[in-house]
């Protein structure tokens, strides 16, 4: 399965590439990491040097994300973290945020650019 922002926007029903649901409406691939709710979207992705975490949030506005906001994240825990809180923010369900926590830390671990030696 490829991610692109548009199916984290308006997703198609379908699971992640872990074999999951959606029902936490989280997708991912190789390059991206996304969660949605009815009113944001979170893109999670290394930086292109190989060094560190990009999380990007979005309000969604029909089938386009406005007042986007980004942070910058060296280690992959700061990185989940911040996923923790806006997840958190956005639902109000804490086990929630938890669960996408888990999951962006999960796919953050199996991330392809660390595992074939590329750079870090």
């Amino acid at each position: 399965m490829s991610t692109s922002v548009r199916d984290a926007v308006s997703p198609r029903s379908s699971p992640s590439s872990t074999g999951q649901p959606t029902d936490d409406r989280v997708q991912q691939d190789a390059h991206l990491f996304a969660w949605r709710d009815d009113r944001i979207v979170l893109l999670v992705e290394r930086v292109s040097t190989g060094e560190g975490w990009i999380v990007a949030r979005g309000w969604r506005s029909a089938d386009r994300l406005t007042d986007i906001r980004r942070w910058s994240y060296a280690a992959s825990d700061r990185m989940s973290g911040q996923v923790r809180r806006l997840v958190g923010e956005a639902s109000g369900d804490a086990p929630l945020a938890r669960r996408v926590s888990t999951a962006v830390m999960a796919w953050a671990a199996s991330d392809q650019t660390t595992m074939s030696g590329g750079p870090r």
